[in-house]
């Protein structure tokens, strides 16, 4: 009786609700991750920044999301970081990525455990001091922002930037890299900010999901010269 008690306690990681072994994906969900890494990456124009999003912040993606933030499963986790390293474009392999910091009081954030499988996987990230959260006891948590306030809220009154050590004689390239884009607000000001430092030129920005309230852009050149001297990205 003990398998079948251990049966019953089995949950797909994924969606949480059918039984099946809790090591691997159900036959529903086996489905619909094939359906989605086969589908193209989202790319967006934010000012000259180009954004890539591996998928849209929709149905089950959007509740997969939503989950992993109360809770964390390794088994999901790892599929993210693999789905979202097959979206990183070629011509950004080997830049170093810095993500965006979780509020100081948070317990958990999903960016972190997603970043810790892509750095694992080769990605090369800025060290974790260079960019940190405030501590802003009386801030409401985005979700419960309008759009509105989002679009205006203060950057540098919810991060900080960090001396590093000397050694660079050129500002050095970075992939902003943030779980979810809504407006593109938090972006737009953190690449704002850390240009106006002077350590880094902002190559481009990686999110795992996109919820459609941008319009798409189609693919671009992502090379160098073209995503700094080309106007029509503007």
């Amino acid at each position: 009786m003990e398998w079948i008690s251990s049966l019953l306690k089995s949950v797909c990681p994924f969606c949480e609700l059918k039984l099946g072994d809790a090591r691997r994906a159900c036959l529903g969900c086996s489905r619909l991750l094939s359906e989605i890494e086969q589908e193209p990456a989202i790319y967006n124009r934010l000012g000259d920044m180009v954004v890539v999003s591996a998928a849209y912040y929709e149905s089950w993606m959007r509740n997969l999301i939503l989950r992993q933030k109360q809770k964390a499963s390794s088994l999901v986790v790892s599929w993210m970081a693999d789905f979202l390293h097959q979206k990183v474009p070629l011509e950004w392999r080997g830049i170093d990525f810095l993500w965006v910091p979780a509020h100081s009081l948070a317990s958990m954030h999903l960016v972190e455990h997603l970043v810790w499988g892509l750095h694992q996987k080769g990605i090369p990230m800025v060290r974790r001091a260079y960019l940190s959260r405030k501590t802003t006891f009386f801030e409401k948590p985005q979700k419960k922002l309008d759009l509105s306030q989002r679009r205006t809220r203060s950057i540098e009154a919810l991060y900080k930037l960090r001396r590093l050590e000397a050694g660079f004689s050129q500002p050095l390239e970075i992939i902003l890299f943030d779980d979810i884009l809504t407006t593109g607000n938090t972006l737009t000001g953190l690449k704002k900010m850390i240009e106006e430092h002077g350590r880094f030129k902002i190559r481009g920005a990686l999110t795992l999901a996109f919820t459609k309230r941008l319009q798409p852009s189609e693919p671009p050149n992502l090379t160098k010269q073209t995503l700094f001297s080309d106007p029509g990205l503007c």
